[in-house]
């Protein structure tokens, strides 16, 4: 799914699962550069102060998933 609705529909099932978050989780994997309306592409990561590109690629981990806007251990 290009859009990636399925799986931004997929994520809102997840407890606690927030928009933001699953707009985020998105964008992290998704091929494209343009950020989903809460989501962060590459521009956000590199404006930190440890940047890092977005993946634009599946997960290798559930670990990775620390390194998505919003995302806490919690």
């Amino acid at each position: 799914d290009k859009t990636g609705e399925v799986l931004y529909n997929a994520l809102l099932k997840i407890p606690d699962m927030s928009p933001d978050i699953a707009d985020a989780i998105v964008d992290w994997v998704d091929a494209d550069d343009t950020p989903r309306t809460n989501g962060a592409e590459s521009t956000t990561y590199q404006s930190l102060n440890n940047p890092y590109k977005c993946k634009n690629g599946p997960l290798n981990s559930i670990e990775e998933l620390l390194l998505v806007k919003g995302v806490t251990p919690q």
